[in-house]
């Protein structure tokens, strides 16, 4: 059996500058997992504080239905399989007037998306600008080892924010439904070393989810509409509306804890 990667070393060679630029990026795993939702709801935490960033989707083959893409108009593609598209989302961050750029990277390309990252960091560090790795956990082990296995690579040159997305209600309120994260060893480590900021996303209900996955509508896009898109009849219901104010809500509030994560 493969040893398990040793993680989280320190980095002595790290500029200690004053960083004042940001990236904001989710590695590739596996689909299904929430990271379209996890980036969107961060995204929506730009828009509602009127802070301009710069979206990038890398995820070039996924061009319809849950690409970051499909939820922003003003995304900017790079094919992290070419040489040239770490340099698109360099210029992202140092052209952006917030100097923020939020990144979804394809769910298919991890080994791309690591080197892209080992590539251009000496020179993005020292150019002043500084990393937030945006990480799913669900109540699969899967979605956990993916993590270890990033994080073991990416070691301490970023910061985590880790989303702990729960896909279906607990039965019986259970406490280890993220116990794969929480109490394995692995996962333990990470939490330990990594010490990432650490976000709920509570389950929800599939008929809103799916709805606003096929209208390419994050939560608060349906809720304030800037973009202008057609709600349709079941995300125009009261109920409805009521149940992604909640969501929307909750998320944001624990965005807002941890505000100075999401400032560069």
């Amino acid at each position: 059996m493969e040893k398990q990667p040793q993680i989280i070393t320190s980095i002595p060679n790290v500029a200690e500058y004053i960083l004042d630029k940001l990236c904001i990026f989710a590695l590739g795993t596996d689909g299904g997992i929430g990271k379209s939702t996890a980036m969107n709801a961060i995204s929506d935490y730009f828009d509602e504080n009127g802070i301009p960033i710069n979206r990038v989707d890398c995820d070039i083959e996924k061009t319809k239905k849950g690409s970051f893409s499909s939820f922003h108009k003003d995304v900017i593609k790079a094919d992290i399989r070419d040489h040239l598209g770490a340099d698109v989302l360099l210029d992202a961050v140092l052209e952006s007037p917030s100097r923020i750029a939020i990144a979804d990277l394809a769910a298919n390309l991890e080994r791309h998306s690591l080197e892209w990252f080992e590539d251009m960091f000496e020179e993005a560090n020292e150019n002043g600008i500084r990393f937030l790795v945006v990480c799913v956990a669900t109540n699969s082990s899967g979605s956990v080892e993916a993590i270890i296995r990033q994080a073991a690579r990416i070691q301490k040159r970023a910061k985590y924010l880790l989303f702990k997305n729960m896909r279906e209600v607990p039965q019986n309120n259970d406490p280890n439904y993220f116990g794969y994260i929480e109490n394995s060893p692995q996962g333990k480590a990470f939490l330990e070393l990594a010490k990432p900021s650490v976000v709920l996303m509570e389950f929800r209900v599939s008929e809103i989810q799916n709805e606003l996955h096929n209208r390419g509508l994050t939560l608060y896009q349906a809720l304030y509409n800037p973009g202008g898109k057609e709600l349709g009849p079941l995300l125009s219901k009261g109920s409805c509306r009521m149940r992604m104010q909640g969501y929307h809500r909750r998320l944001q509030e624990q965005l807002r804890q941890i505000k100075e994560e999401l400032a560069p």
